[in-house]
Order: C-alpha cells, then structure tokens, then sequence
C-alpha cells in the first residue's frame, strides 16, 4: 500500500498532473478570452441593431404624420376625388400611429388638426354621398 501511494505521488506522476494542469488553465483562459471577445461583439451587434431599431421607429413616426397630413391636404380641397379606401387607410395608419405613441410615450401634438380635418371631410362625404364610388354608382 506505501509503494502504491508512494508511486502515485512520485515526481514522475507529480509533473504529468501539473503539466495537465497547466494545459487545463491554457485552455479555461483561451476560452474565457473567447468568451469575451463573443460578448464584446455581441453588444457592438445589439447597440447598431438598437441604433437601426430607433432609426426605423423615428421613420415610421415621421411617415404616419406626413401621411396623415398630406391626406388631410388633399381632403381639404372640397373638389378633390377621394374614396372610401383612402380614408380607411389613412384611419389605419392613424390608429397604428396613435398606438405606437402610447406604447413608446412619444407625444402626438403634431397631427391634432390634420386628422379633425380628416373626421370633418369624411363625415361631410357620408352626409353628402359623394365620395369617388358614390358619384360614379359603384356602392
């Protein structure tokens, strides 16, 4: 039993463990550098997908307004031809405009009036039947 244990901690067996040891360490080192190198670029990727993401929200407000706006242009014309359809979009693009505001808390203080002027048009084209189908016979 003494020359068992005696052979196991010898110098011979003591050099194998700590050059196993030493290779062990290598690789935990190597690995967490990877590790970090990994997670470095992992949050330059997630910062331009944040940068991309905000970029496309403001997009997407500044589109709905200006569509809204542009559309409450049109409608203010009285002798403009607008349909049906088009309201309904742009009563659409509202309600996804309105609901993205409210989810991100971006005040709407800019579009109040063009979409008054939307509501006031299409009811005043539902009293008077004249929208595009309407004064062609299509409804």
């Amino acid at each position: 039993l003494l020359s068992d244990v005696n052979g196991h901690y010898s110098a011979d067996n003591i050099a194998k463990r700590d050059e196993w040891m030493s290779w062990v360490n290598g690789r935990a080192e190597t690995y967490d550098n990877f590790v970090k190198e990994i997670t470095k670029k992992f949050s330059d990727v997630t910062n331009a997908l944040d940068a991309n993401t905000k970029m496309t929200e403001e997009m997407f407000v500044q589109s709905s307004r200006d569509r809204i706006i542009d559309f409450a242009a049109k409608v203010s014309d009285e002798s403009s031809a607008v349909s049906r359809e088009e309201f309904n979009r742009i009563f659409k693009v509202y309600e996804r405009y309105e609901e993205f505001c409210k989810e991100h808390d971006i005040k709407n203080g800019e579009i109040n009036i063009a979409y008054k002027i939307i509501t006031e048009s299409y009811e005043n084209h539902i009293k008077h039947h004249s929208f595009v189908e309407d004064s062609r016979g299509y409804n």
